[in-house]
């Protein structure tokens, strides 16, 4: 009759506690992470707002950020605070095209902002003067010391009171023009009044106060192009051909018609 060998392998066992022990340590590390990560949640969830930074802000002032924020970081703790429902309450602020909130682990509470630049005034029916941003938004007027010779923009309200925006959009392509022109020609227009029989537009030089008929909003950059050249090379150099002028023609390709007073 045959007895089972009962005798351990010496080998065996050793190869098995050997696989056995990177497995208990790598468990050990594991759960001493989730412990970690568990303390230092806690430990981030109950910092303070030490201080709040401010990035992006010219037109708003601090004081005008810290009002829109102040309800919702009454609570010292972050994780009473709703990052989300600050980043909202900023963008609601016609003044704030984009707003990011964050925190960190020194106590600072930081709001970055895009706000939204006027790039020419308007008057509503009601004679009240509105600022345009570059993408037709209407903002609220307000004394800034860069806005005090921005260009008029007249007769893109409808009857109704509401913003034409067709009219807007024509005289916003014409100002993005003269913005970006290397020339810098955004000195030389003062005012661009909105036709609406023919939905084009009238210009008006800066100096001198000529009138000049453009057309549509049409091949903007060549009108202006020859404007430009004219100006500099005729007007800035002759006092007597300013004063003679009663408008200028820049809607035919190429040229520019000079409109004598009679």
């Amino acid at each position: 009759m045959e007895h089972k060998n009962n005798t351990e392998n010496p080998t065996l066992t050793k190869q098995i506690r050997s696989k056995t022990k990177p497995v208990s340590i790598f468990l050990f590390l594991f759960l001493l992470l989730i412990v970690l990560s568990f303390f230092s949640i806690n430990w981030y969830n109950s910092q303070t707002i030490k201080s709040i930074k401010l990035n992006g802000n010219s037109i708003l002032s601090n004081s005008e950020i810290y009002e829109l924020i102040e309800d919702e970081i009454i609570s010292s703790e972050t994780n009473d605070i709703n990052l989300f429902n600050i980043e909202k309450k900023i963008k609601q602020h016609k003044y704030v095209s984009e707003a990011r909130v964050w925190f960190n682990s020194k106590g600072i509470l930081g709001v970055d902002i895009n706000e939204r630049y006027p790039i020419a005034i308007t008057i509503n029916k009601f004679n009240e003067l509105i600022f345009l941003d570059n993408t037709g938004s209407l903002l609220p007027y307000r004394f800034h010391k860069e806005f005090t010779n921005l260009p008029i923009i007249n007769n893109i309200f409808q009857k109704n009171g509401t913003l034409n925006e067709v009219a807007a959009n024509g005289a916003l392509l014409i100002l993005n023009e003269l913005e970006s022109n290397t020339q810098n020609l955004s000195n030389l227009i003062s005012e661009i009044n909105y036709i609406s029989t023919d939905n084009s537009y009238k210009l008006f030089l800066t100096t001198p106060t000529i009138p000049v008929l453009f057309g549509k909003a049409e091949n903007i950059q060549e009108k202006l192009k020859h404007l430009y050249i004219f100006w500099k090379k005729k007007l800035s150099t002759s006092e007597s051909l300013k004063s003679s002028i009663n408008f200028l023609d820049i809607r035919w390709n190429s040229i520019v018609i000079v409109k004598k007073k009679t």
